[in-house]
Order: C-alpha cells, then structure tokens, then sequence
C-alpha cells in the first residue's frame, strides 16, 4: 500500500505538470465512457428493471400464441378465470387489460388511459399504496358492484395537486361514479412501458369503462383481450411453468375447440412482456446496435488516448533510461506508467458523471414519445459500471504503451539521440491510427446509412393526401352516449365543421390510420369454401359518409359510403384492391356478398390500398363499413382544409367543445405531425446515430492530428536539412501528407471491409437503401480521408514554414 501510495502520488505530479495532455486525454475518455454508460443505462432501464414491482425476476406474463399466426396475443377472460382456477405453477395470477376514460374533475376534460385488473393485482405485484389502500377480491367479484379506483400517484400529483383528503372522495370516469380507494407509491405506472396507467378500476367494472364495441367481447372465450401475469411459487422454475400452462392450454382446446382450437400458452418475463411481447425483438435489435455503436467510439478515444501514451513514453525516454540506469526495474517502471494510466481513466470516469447526465437528459427526450414510462437517472448500477469500464480500459489500452516505453535503447536515450527502436514505436503508433481510422469508417457508414433509411421513409406516399389534412379523436364513451344519441352527435357534428370557412369536407371514422390498428375478422365470401390455408381474416374499420372522398383514397371500382347507408338499409362494404385482387383475381368484386357473425355484406366498392398500421409494411387485406351499421365509440374526425390545417385547429378543438363541452379530445394534430410522430423511432435512431458520427469525426480528426503532429516534431531535423538541401515547403508538406495518409489509408481499406461485413446484421432496419450502398460508403469515404488530408495537412504545413536555422539550432 505504501509502494501504491507513492505511485499515486508520482503520477499526480506527473500528470499536473502537463496540464493540456492531461485535460485532452479526459476529456476524450470521458465522451467515450461517457457514451457507453449513457446507453447502458438505457438498456438496463428499458430491458432489465423496467417496472417498480417486488421480486420481478419471479413475475411471468402468460400469453397466447397461434398454429394459425406468428407472434403473441394476449387471454380472453374466461380463459383467464380456468387458468387462475387450476394452475399449479403461479402463487398468483392476475389480470389487466388498458382502457381509457374520460376524466372532469381537477382541471379541464382529459382522456386519462388506465387499466382494469383484476382484484388480485397489486398484491401479484408486491405494490403498496401510498394512501388508502388497493383492491380486496370481493371487489372484483360482482359485475359493476363495486365502482372503486385507484390512482397512480403521478396523476394524483398532477391533476390533483397531491390532496391527501382525495381518498374517499367520488369523481366521475365516463360520467360514472367512482371511489377514489387509493394512491399507488410513487414510480409505479403499470406493467407496461408503452401505455403507463394514470389510475386502475376493478376488471368487473368493465360495462362502465369498456369502448361499448368491446363489452360484449369481455365474455366471450375466443376474444383475447386480458394481459396475464402471475408470480412463480418458490423453487419453480419458468420453464418446468410452461409446460404446465401448455398442458393446461391443451385442455381448454379440447374443452372448447370452436374457441382455442390451435392455440396455446407462452411464458415471458414480465420485464420482457413491459416492452411489449411482440416489440421485444426489435428493441432488443436497437439495444445492441446502440451498444455496437458506443462501443466503436469507446475503443476510438481509448485508441487516441493509446496514442497520446505512446508519444508521451517516447518523450520520456531519458527520464525512463535514468530511471533503469539507477537500477529500478522495469516491472516497477511498468507498474508506475500504469498507475498514472490508470488514474486518468478514473479522471475521466468522474467526468463521465456529468456526460451521462447530459446525454440521459438527450436520449429521455428521445425516447419519451414511445416509451412515456421510462425514468432515467444516476444510480448504483451506472456508477459502478462507470468506474469499471474506465478500469477495465485503462489496464487494456494502457499495457502496450507501458510496455513499450519501459525498454528504451539506453545508450542513445542518455545522450538524447534518437532511439534505435523507433521503427517499432512508429509501427505500434501506425497501428494504433489504423485502427481508430478503420472503427471510425464502419460508425461514419452507418451514420449515413440510418439518415438516408430516415429520409426515405419521410418521402413514403402513405396512400392518402396528407396534405391540408386535421384529425380530432376522442371517445364517446366518456359522455355516456347511447348508440342512436352518439351517430346523431357525430352527424351534426360533420355539419358544423364542414360549415367552418377554410374547410372543404369532414368525415368520421373508427381508426385513425397508422395509428389505430383495425380489428382483424373472419369472414366468408358467399357461394365460396377458402381452404383451411386460405382462412379469411381482414381488419376493418368503421367509416362514415364522404370518408374516402376526405382522404382522397380513390375510389377504383363501384362507390364509397353515403348518408343513406344506415343501421335500417342493406349492409354493405367496401374492400381494398388487396382484398379484390386476392379473392377475385380479373374480376369485378363489385355485388359480391361477404359474411360476418350475424351479418351479410354487398361489397358496393374497392378503393385503393393505403398503410394501415405503418409506413413499411406489406399489403393488408382491408375492409370498410359504414359507421352508421358498424357503430364506434371511438371516433377520429378528418377535416380537409382549403389551406394549412394549423390554423384551424383551435376552431375545430372550439367546434367540438361547443357540441360537447365536457369531451375530452384525445389527439388534435395535423396528418403530418401524426406520420412524423409514427417516424419518431427512425428520427430517435437516426438523430443519435448522426450525433454520435459526429462525435466519431471529432475524436478521429483529433487523433489523427496528434500523431501527425508529434511526427512531424520527431523528425525536425530531417525537415532542416531537406530545407537546406533546397527542398520547397511543398515538397516537404506532400512528402509528409503522403507518409501520414499511408496508415488512414491502411485504416480505410480495413473500415470499409468491416463495414461490409456487419452493417447486413441492421438490413431490416433500413427503408428503401440497401447495405451496401455506394452513396453512404463513397461519402463517408470522402468525409473521412479529407478530415484525415487536413489533420495531416496542417502540421505538415506549419513545420514546412519553419526557418532551417532555427530547426537546427533547437536540435
């Protein structure tokens, strides 16, 4: 300890009398490390420790999954009660399914989304309330017994401005009574990070916060509409629980087979299942991009950094040979130039606090458009993996340049001549500048990549005008409309915004396209037996009159819908030339009949395909109904205006206040701002990728420039005499610039294979640009040998301009 004492103590005398080495080295570990610990704590949120709950390594969430489709979907309720019945696997197993309502009390109306669950719910969870108290299981016995909720604690902040005499109090959820029972504790918003929960009812409340279009859905078996979630008993393990719930699915299928024949049972972590079961693959393919990405630019600046040490040691030959002609041995020579390494790295992992702080803040914004739930902060875990990653890089980035400068050719050091060995120090310097060169390319590359994939897929016609085009959305539900109440709100409420100046046409429909996903349905085509393989399962959506008029979808065949298609006229649909294609390849679809449960279509058109769930997708069998035979309670109103839809949208939010004034509007947006809103994962990808290519650009400029400069300074003699000797400052500068580009080159050359070879791994990231793509590779070819030419060009320059007389005399 006491050796270790006196080296500590050496190496801060050491590195405080080169004050500018010293600031440059830590500043650029710390973006590097900094980086890193910013995207791990990312990571580690978001796919680790995403929920506030007890013992979450024990909490499965049980999903549904299909012979007939890929993915996981979730339980239907009665399904659910047979499972919680009869598992032998879970201590407990609740039930939550998102809803949104209406709330008036505390402020003006607003669409609060939260969840039904099932009584068992937060003690499945281990989640204790902060006031009050939770569900009991009687509450969730009874149908619309009990109307109890409780709140998360963020809305009870917010809206409610932290009342503690809240609890027991009555406010309205879709003009409908309810008890306010509780306060959950502070940071849990819900078992999902995508749809975090303002507040929570019991699931037998369901005819009171339901969409009506669902209610009748809650019994039925075949309907999956419920989240499962269970806690592991002691000792079990999740596998040897799955095969116990595969069994139990088994034996509902053949209990039930007109309701779960090919369906059967999954279990995932509910840390998984929070960031959506379906979503898991693609953000975990995010994360790991990410991480390759901030690893690049790590293993950049510890290269730089590598390089600084290497010209450090060659200017410290006499004092290192001193030091071995007295006697010290070079482990102790190796242990002390470590020490001083060491301690920088941990310099630079003290700024890499304020790094992380910084680029937490910039990702949080990033992310909080698709992930509203995730909270990051400074923590333990980020702490630790700070001081161990500058660790960890310091003892690997720091033992070559330690092991290099402890063996200086002594005879030549003592007199100050220069080393015999300097072949060796250039070549291990070139390799360094290589390689940072070569790791700079791959992440230049995908930088460039990821913004052409961004602005392609800005440029993507989503099959409708999206010019001068304003949608509303909200729920009728929240004002307790029936039916015959609700399509005559709708109408009149069609009349008054078409009467507006500026607006052209208004329609009304269930979905909202590219947000709203339209229920899939089975249907039959009249006079026609689908092969088992060919089974007909469409999303539908409810229109009404003059909607495809509005959003200028073409009408291809037939007609769209009018007024005079109503609840008391024939049934009728209109499909999308997928649907036609498919099902009357050459034909015309037009008076042909489909069939739902219970009803019987006339398809009067098809119209033309558009995006339903994303800008990137394949073509979707697609149906229309009329609105006013199809009801809705969730309704997005499209206004199409004369010019710029901006402007009118305060008289439009006026419009429907006026019609309603306790609706609360859930979205009030431009068709553009909402396709920008649908991009937010590109542009969050893009944007870090073209920041952290900058950074990227930064640090290889610099290392770059550093090399060259000390090159150039170790060999002011030979500029001297070639002055002398007659040689013009140009020649001096292109004879340098063509030594120093020799390992960019070499760098480049082993970049752009590197960047072949990995970049195929994000192929299904990318719109409408390929891989290898001859535009991204070329400029940032470009990009990187001119930032190279310069940072070899301006050193080169400066020592060309140097008097010979001077030259000579320093050396």
């Amino acid at each position: 300890m006491r050796e270790l004492g006196r080296d500590l103590r050496y190496s801060v005398r050491a590195l405080s009398r080169l004050p500018g080495f010293t600031a440059v080295a830590v500043v650029t570990l710390a973006l590097g490390i900094g980086a890193n610990a910013a995207i791990f704590n990312l990571v580690d949120t978001v796919m680790r420790r995403p929920l506030a709950v007890a013992d979450l390594p024990r909490l499965q969430s049980v999903l549904t999954v299909s012979s007939d489709f890929p993915g996981f979907f979730p339980v239907s309720y009665r399904n659910y009660v047979d499972l919680r019945d009869h598992n032998t696997v879970f201590s407990r197993l609740a039930a939550v399914t998102p809803v949104a309502v209406g709330l008036t009390e505390g402020g003006e109306p607003e669409q609060i989304d939260g969840a039904m669950v099932s009584g068992n719910y937060f003690d499945t969870l281990g989640v204790r309330p902060a006031l009050g108290r939770t569900f009991v299981p009687d509450e969730d016995s009874v149908p619309g017994a009990h109307p109890v909720v409780v709140l998360s604690h963020a809305l009870w902040q917010r809206r409610f401005g932290a009342d503690p005499r809240l609890v027991g109090r009555v406010i309205q959820l879709n003009h409908q009574a309810f008890t306010v029972i509780g306060v959950a504790q502070p940071g849990f918003n819900g078992t999902s990070l995508l749809a975090p929960a303002g507040f929570w009812v019991p699931l037998m409340m369901h005819d009171q916060v339901l969409p009506q279009a669902l209610r009748p859905l809650f019994d039925m078996r075949k309907a999956t509409l419920l989240g499962v979630l269970g806690r592991l008993r002691p000792g079990l393990d999740p596998q040897r629980a799955e095969v116990a719930m595969k069994t139990l699915a088994a034996g509902l299928a053949r209990d039930y087979p007109d309701d779960n024949k090919g369906l059967s049972l999954a279990l995932l972590p509910l840390a998984h299942a929070a960031t959506g079961a379906n979503d898991r693959r693609i953000l975990a393919r995010v994360a790991w991009l990410l991480a390759a990405v901030v690893a690049v630019i790590l293993l950049i600046a510890c290269t730089h950094v590598a390089n600084m040490l290497v010209v450090r040691g060659a200017g410290r030959r006499k004092e290192i040979a001193v030091r071995l002609a007295l006697g010290v041995g070079r482990g102790r020579l190796i242990r002390q130039l470590l020490t001083e390494t060491l301690l920088l790295f941990l310099l630079a992992g003290v700024a890499d606090l304020l790094v992380a702080s910084w680029t937490n803040g910039l990702i949080a914004r990033l992310v909080a458009p698709r992930l509203p739930g995730v909270s990051l902060g400074l923590d333990w875990r980020l702490l630790l993996f700070i001081f161990g990653l500058s660790l960890v890089t310091g003892l690997a980035f720091g033992l070559a340049p330690a092991l290099q400068s402890s063996r200086p050719d002594l005879v030549p050091a003592l007199k100050n001549e220069a080393a015999a060995g300097h072949r060796r120090w250039l070549s291990l310097r070139n390799g360094f500048l290589a390689g940072q060169v070569g790791l700079s390319l791959v992440a230049v590359i995908g930088a460039f990549l990821f913004l052409a994939s961004f602005r392609n897929a800005q440029r993507l016609d989503p099959g409708f005008e999206r010019q001068h085009l304003l949608v509303a959305s909200f729920n009728l539900d929240s004002q307790g409309f029936g039916e015959p109440r609700a399509e005559a709100f709708l109408d009149q409420l069609v009349q008054r915004v078409e009467s507006l100046a500026g607006v052209r046409s208004a329609a009304v429909a269930e979905n909202l396209m590219l947000v709203d996903f339209g229920m899939r349905r089975r249907l039959k085509i009249e006079g026609r037996e689908l092969a088992a393989s060919d089974a007909l399962l469409a999303q539908t959506s409810a229109v009404g009159p003059h909607y495809f008029e509005t959003l200028r979808i073409p009408i291809l065949r037939g007609r769209g819908f009018v007024a005079q298609d109503r609840a008391d006229s024939r049934g009728v649909a209109v499909i999308n030339r997928t649907f036609a294609d498919r099902y009357w390849p050459g034909a015309d679809p037009v008076g042909a009949h489909l069939r739902l449960p219970k009803r019987d279509l006339e398809i009067v058109g098809v119209a033309q395909d558009v995006k339903y769930n994303f800008l990137v997708e394949d073509p979707q069998l697609y149906l229309y109904l009329p609105i006013a035979q199809s009801y809705s309670s969730q309704v997005t109103l499209h206004v199409r205006t004369a010019g710029d839809p901006a402007p009118l949208a305060d008289t439009v939010r006026r419009t429907v206040q006026a019609a309603a004034p306790t609706l609360p509007l859930q979205r009030l947006a431009t068709i553009s701002e909402v396709i920008d809103g649908r991009l937010w994962t590109r542009r969050a990808g893009a944007t870090l990728m073209a920041v952290l290519a900058a950074l990227v650009l930064v640090l290889a400029g610099l290392g770059v420039y550093g090399v060259i400069s000390y090159s150039i300074v170790q060999r002011r003699s030979e500029i001297g005499i070639r002055v002398s000797l007659g040689a013009t400052p140009a020649a001096v500068v292109r004879l340098f610039v063509a030594h120093g580009m020799a390992p960019v080159a070499a760098g480049l050359g082993l970049g752009l294979l590197a960047a072949l070879a990995t970049t195929r791994f994000i192929a299904a990231m990318l719109v409408g640009i390929g891989t290898g793509s001859p535009l991204a590779f070329g400029a940032a070819i470009l990009v990187m040998t001119a930032i190279a030419a310069a940072a070899n060009y301006l050193p080169a320059r400066r020592a060309a301009a140097a008097s010979p007389a001077r030259i000579m005399r320093q050396e």
